[in-house]
C-alpha cells in the first residue's frame, strides 16, 4: 500500500497548488492530510483585523470562505475523488498558531469561535468520506449543518487500512491544556485499537512532530511517555 502523507497546504496563501498533480502521479491508495489545512490566521484578514479579534458571526464567514477555498481547490478536488482521503486538524485549522499557549479552550471569548471550527473541520471530514461529491460540503455559511449549537469536537478516528495495517486519526487540539495533548478519554480509545490488532503495523497521524520542534511536540507533554510505553507493546509508526 502506498500512501501520501502531507500538511500545511493553503489555498489562499499558496493559489497555484500543482503539489497534489504530483501526488496523484505518485498513485497513491491513500492520501492522509496532517492538518494546517487553511490557515485561519493568515491575511487576508476580514476588515484587516486577526480573526481572534472579530464577532462570531465574521470569524464564521471568514472560516467557512478558507475551507471552500480547499474544497473547491481544482487540483485538490481531482485528487480526492480518485483517492480515499483522511485528515486530522491542527492549531491554524483550529483557531490561530498556538492558541494552546493562551489557553484559549478554557477561555468563554473564543467559544464561539472554535464551535465554528468544530463544525467546520467535521464538515470538511464529512465532505472527504464522501471524495467531494457535489453538495458534501455546505454551499453557504448560514447552513444549518455547521451552525448547530453544540457540536462535538472531531475527536479520535480509527481505520483499518489492511488486516495488518491500521491507522489512528488523532485530534491534537480539542483537549490540548497543559501538559495534556489528547485526553484521557482519547488515550483510551487508542488503547482499544490498539489492543484488537497487537500484531499489525500502526499508523499514528499527528499535527505535531514527536520531537525536535521547540513549539509542537508531543516530547513536552505528557502523552510522549504514554506513546513510548504504547510503542513498548506495539509496532508504532
Amino acid at each position: 500500500m502506498k500512501i501520501a502523507f502531507t500538511s500545511c497546504m493553503s489555498s489562499t496563501v499558496f493559489k497555484q497548488q500543482p503539489v497534489w498533480d504530483q501526488i496523484a502521479a505518485q498513485q497513491p491508495d491513500r492520501l492522509v492530510l496532517l492538518g494546517d489545512a487553511v490557515y485561519l490566521d493568515a491575511p487576508p484578514f476580514p476588515d484587516d483585523q486577526h480573526p481572534k479579534t472579530v464577532p462570531d458571526g465574521v470569524f464564521l464567514l471568514h472560516a467557512f470562505n478558507r475551507w471552500s477555498a480547499l474544497v473547491n481547490h481544482p487540483q485538490f478536488r481531482a485528487l480526492v475523488q480518485k483517492v480515499p482521503t483522511d485528515a486530522v486538524w491542527d492549531d491554524h485549522d483550529f483557531l490561530w498558531d498556538e492558541s494552546y499557549g493562551e489557553k484559549a479552550i478554557t477561555k468563554r471569548i473564543y467559544a464561539g469561535a472554535i464551535r465554528t471550527s468544530r463544525a467546520l473541520f467535521n464538515a470538511f471530514r464529512r465532505a472527504l468520506d464522501a471524495r467531494l461529491a457535489d453538495g458534501s460540503f455546505p454551499g453557504e455559511f448560514n447552513d444549518a449543518v455547521i451552525n448547530q449549537p453544540n457540536e462535538p469536537a472531531p475527536g479520535y478516528r480509527h481505520r483499518d487500512l489492511q488486516p495488518l495495517l491500521k491507522l489512528h486519526l488523532t485530534d491534537g487540539r480539542s483537549w490540548r491544556l497543559r501538559k495534556d495533548m489528547l485526553g484521557a478519554a482519547q488515550r483510551a480509545q487508542m488503547e482499544a485499537k490498539l489492543a484488537e490488532a497487537p500484531q499489525a503495523v500502526h499508523l499514528l497521524a499527528s499535527g505535531s512532530v514527536v520531537q525536535g520542534n521547540k513549539d509542537a511536540m508531543w516530547q513536552t507533554f505528557d502523552d510522549h511517555a504514554w506513546l513510548l510505553a504504547m510503542a513498548r507493546n506495539y509496532r508504532i509508526v
